[in-house]
C-alpha cells in the first residue's frame, strides 16, 4: 500500500521546489527533472486512488466508493469556499488600508494647504 502522508510529503516538496526555482528565474530546462518526479508522483497518485476504489468495490459495503468520490468532491468545495473566503479577507483588508491610506493623506494636504496660507497670508 502505498503511504498516503509520505506521497503528500512529496507532492509538496516537488512543488515547493519547483515554485522556488521559478521564482529565482531559473532556466525550465533545469527544472525538466523535477517535473519529471512530479508525473512519477501523479502515476503514485492514480495508483493508490486505484487500489482504493478496488478495496472499496471488494471489501466496502455496496456503494462505499460513490461516498468516497462524493466526500472528495465536498472536501475539493470546502477547499475552494475557504480559498475564496480568504481573497475575500484580503481583498477587504487592502481595501480598508487603501482607504485609511487615502484619508490620512488627503487630511495631511489639507492641514499643508491650511497651514501654507496661512503663512503666505
Amino acid at each position: 500500500m502505498i503511504e498516503v502522508l509520505a506521497l503528500a510529503g512529496a507532492v509538496t516538496k516537488v512543488a515547493g521546489a519547483i515554485s522556488a526555482s521559478v521564482k529565482a528565474g531559473r532556466d525550465v530546462s533545469d527544472l525538466l527533472p523535477h517535473f519529471g518526479n512530479l508525473a512519477k508522483l501523479d502515476e503514485c497518485i492514480q495508483a493508490a486512488e486505484a487500489e482504493l476504489k478496488s478495496a472499496c468495490q471488494l471489501y466496502g459495503p455496496a456503494g462505499m466508493w460513490d461516498l468516497v468520490v462524493k466526500e472528495q468532491a465536498a472536501a475539493r468545495k470546502r477547499q475552494q469556499e475557504a480559498l475564496e473566503a480568504q481573497a475575500r479577507q484580503r481583498d477587504k483588508l487592502f481595501w480598508g488600508l487603501s482607504v485609511t491610506l487615502g484619508v490620512i493623506i488627503f487630511i495631511a494636504g489639507f492641514v499643508g494647504m491650511v497651514y501654507f496660507a496661512q503663512m503666505f497670508a
